[in-house]
């Protein structure tokens, strides 16, 4: 539960919440499928997802500890359901990281993934028999919830093979054809065995084709709810996502100096000052500078090869923008086959009384060090913090991981900070305050199966 108190400092008041925002019970994810049908990513999806909102979360995988207690031969004949000796390897390497994940659970975390096959009903039945004589034993409480991702969709598996054999550490150094061949042996072996899940007393979540098809099963509390709609969202394609701030204007209070907002509070220190936004300054129009950034946004658009055209010629990408009219005018050269959207989501950080004054100012009446420290927690006087930010921010963010063309997001520092530090799994989340968002550039950020790719230009204005 949020417990919030409040802390005087002059006539100004900063407000804490002391623990997580989200009233919920701590959970267990427990992945179930073949070997590439997307697990890790899913995993990795779902604790990114947690982590940003502000939750204790982390991802135990048994491939991984396997590589590095069994120092033995782990090809296709490994996996082999009648080779004994591995399969007791296997399910030892399992135990182990399964009561890691457990103790996790009983001390400060919130929410665990365990990141394995967990292919038979026998390893779920054995799974469950240990949690719960875990639970009896520290009179720990929580949710388990098995997460099941099936596949039958050639191309993609195709696809999740190549992605295997490129990244996975069980390929390094193997030629690329020799690796094929073995994991698909590996995948056979566990396809003799495997067993969907269908017993109706699991809480259960079952995947096909990822959002394709989605099936819950009796999924209580807060949280796994919250999963339900959001593993609906999430898919492979490879659209990018441009992270744009808005062009710059001629007012001085524009921050078009600065490429983070913790660069704007660690100015004081060296004896400068700055100007907080005003009301003037938010609906300041595009300076000359300004401007050329919004005719090279729009060129750099319409030429990048990920932008798919219609068959008028017109481009097919989805832009958003915030309410500001320099957020408006920064797109308004954009073509797109679909209308832009300006939404209030995207407006920047609510500095409440700061508005219009300088932090010289500011600082005779608060310690503007406690918001320095913890952006995600500490308020500005009358405004929001970043948590307030990611509220307002998260039906956004999974509208992103749901669309499959190409996005143009127009903000300014601080949301941009915000969305950032989602998809590229930022922490701690009181270091968001640093994240660069440089001026008249674009941020692109390109989805893999192992998390997102960042890369920056920077047009000329």
């Amino acid at each position: 539960k949020r417990q919030v108190s409040t802390q005087s400092t002059g006539v100004f008041l900063i407000s804490r919440q002391k623990e997580g925002w989200m009233s919920t019970g701590k959970v267990l994810f427990i992945m179930v499928g073949l070997p590439a049908r997307g697990k890790s990513y899913i995993s990795k999806k779902i604790s990114c997802y947690a982590s940003w909102l502000g939750l204790n979360c982390r991802v135990f995988n048994v491939g991984n500890q396997r590589r590095v207690a069994v120092n033995v031969n782990q090809d296709s004949e490994f996996f082999n359901p009648n080779n004994q000796q591995a399969k007791n390897m296997r399910e030892t390497v399992a135990m182990e990281v399964l009561f890691e994940a457990l103790e996790w659970l009983r001390g400060n975390g919130e929410i665990a993934l365990f990141d394995a096959t967990n292919s038979t009903k026998d390893r779920r039945e054995k799974l469950l028999k240990e949690i719960s004589s875990f639970k009896q034993r520290n009179s720990s409480h929580f949710k388990v919830v098995f997460i099941e991702s099936i596949c039958n969709d050639p191309e993609v598996i195709e696809c999740n093979l190549l992605q295997k054999i490129s990244n996975s550490p069980d390929y390094k150094n193997i030629p690329p054809e020799e690796a094929l061949q073995d994991l698909k042996k590996r995948i056979e072996n566990y396809e003799r065995a495997y067993e969907t899940i269908n017993e109706d007393e699991k809480q259960y979540i079952k995947l096909i084709n990822l959002q394709s098809k989605v099936i819950a099963n009796k999924i209580k509390g807060s949280f796994p709810q919250k999963m339900v709609g959001f593993l609906m969202s999430i898919h492979v394609g490879r659209r990018p996502i441009w992270l744009v701030r808005s062009g710059s204007t001629n007012q001085p209070d524009d921050f078009s100096g600065f490429s983070s907002v913790g660069e704007v509070f660690k100015t004081l220190p060296q004896g400068k000052d700055i100007v907080f936004p005003s009301v003037e300054g938010t609906t300041a129009a595009l300076s000359e500078s300004g401007e050329k950034f919004a005719l090279a946004l729009a060129d750099f658009i319409a030429k990048h090869p990920a932008v798919p055209y219609t068959e008028s010629n017109v481009p097919k990408v989805r832009v958003y923008t915030s309410l500001v009219p320099r957020a408006i005018q920064t797109a308004s050269h954009i073509k797109s086959a679909r209308k832009h959207q300006s939404v209030s989501c995207l407006s920047m950080l609510d500095i409440g009384v700061c508005m219009g004054k300088s932090l010289e100012e500011l600082k005779k009446h608060y310690n503007h060090l406690d918001f320095q420290k913890d952006c995600f927690n500490c308020r500005l006087p009358g405004g929001e913090s970043y948590m307030d930010m990611m509220h307002r921010l998260e039906p956004f963010v999974v509208e992103m991981e749901r669309h499959k063309e190409p996005v143009v997001i127009v903000s300014h520092i601080s949301t941009l900070q915000v969305i950032y530090a989602y998809f590229m799994g930022v922490t701690p989340l009181n270091k968001w305050i640093d994240i660069s968002i440089p001026i008249h550039s674009v941020l692109q950020l390109t989805p893999s199966q192992y998390g997102w790719k960042e890369e920056l230009f920077q047009l000329n204005a």
